[in-house]
């Protein structure tokens, strides 16, 4: 069985009115490479929810990490780090329960 990796582009960002996504270089950018930016209302996360449900789910998975391996704090970016890509490697439904690989 072969593997096809069909290629997929970025059409819509979405995100709340924080100080590093509003900066005008951003918009000229995403305006050449063809992307379009939504803005949700600030402090308001349920307007955002599938990025409040993958946050949840990524601190979670690392929390248990740490309290199961007694990692030392200062280690914390390298467990999220981790728990990040194990999540990026699992299958989903989105992706019809297939990897990336």
């Amino acid at each position: 069985m072969e593997l096809q990796f069909i290629p997929l582009k970025l059409l819509v960002l979405c995100n709340d009115h924080e100080g590093e996504h509003v900066l005008r270089y951003f918009f000229t950018f995403w305006t050449k490479v063809g992307i379009t930016h939504e803005l949700t209302q600030a402090y308001i996360p349920s307007h955002n929810g599938v990025l409040e449900q993958k946050n949840r789910t990524l601190f979670e998975k690392a929390h248990l990490m740490v309290l199961d391996a007694q990692t030392p704090r200062f280690l914390w970016a390298n467990v999220v780090n981790t728990a990040n890509y194990i999540i990026n490697q699992s299958p989903t439904r989105a992706n019809n329960g297939m990897t990336m690989y």
